[in-house]
């Protein structure tokens, strides 16, 4: 029963910070100007994944204290971490794809080792 109630908590937490996250008035708030290569016409919000990874991160927590969870898991929760990290600041600084491709290998070899 504390699972199902825990489930409906983090739906309803993910779906409030969505709505947050997606205000202009959010410090973290960026948006995407359209160019020729775009598919929408109109500066879009490129904030919502920002409130879905942290919405895992906090599940995880939630789910690793009712149930003891293996060690890899932590080490796949660093890498998604560092990996939304690396691409919110190419959507706000434009990061070359060079240090981006570094960023994922330096993440993979990471988990490939985690066991």
């Amino acid at each position: 029963m504390s699972i199902i109630i825990l489930l409906i908590s983090i739906t309803l937490a993910t779906w409030f910070t969505c709505i947050v996250v997606k205000k202009p008035n959010f410090f973290l708030y960026t948006t995407d100007t359209p160019n020729e290569r775009s598919l929408h016409s109109f500066p879009t919000p490129r904030t919502g994944g920002i409130a879905i990874v942290f919405m895992i991160l906090l599940s995880s927590l939630a789910f690793s204290y009712l149930k003891d969870l293996p060690i890899g898991y932590s080490f796949v929760m660093v890498g998604l971490l560092i990996l939304s990290s690396i691409s919110y600041l190419d959507d706000k600084f434009d990061i070359p794809q060079l240090w981006r491709l570094i960023v994922h290998i330096v993440v993979a070899l990471i988990l490939l080792e985690s066991d």
